[in-house]
């Protein structure tokens, strides 16, 4: 195997590592958002809403403060 041949490798496999990255952060984004709306709609408060939907309620917080 060449130098270029082992760097598209490479090349290939940190894409891959990233692409999956990416989808669990948008994942755990996806679940303060919900927890965003279910508060925002009054059904229960953000303790509840973390439990309900797995989210780490130090995560959360830490997600709304620095969202701004």
């Amino acid at each position: 195997m060449t130098l270029e041949d082992s760097l598209k490798v490479e090349r290939k496999e940190w894409l891959a590592e990233g692409r999956a990255e990416g989808r669990a952060e948008g994942r755990v984004e996806g679940r303060f958002e919900s927890v965003d709306r279910i508060v925002a709609s009054g059904l229960t408060d953000e303790v509840k809403a973390c439990e309900v939907l797995g989210v780490e309620i130090n995560d959360y917080r830490e997600y709304v403060a620095n969202k701004n």
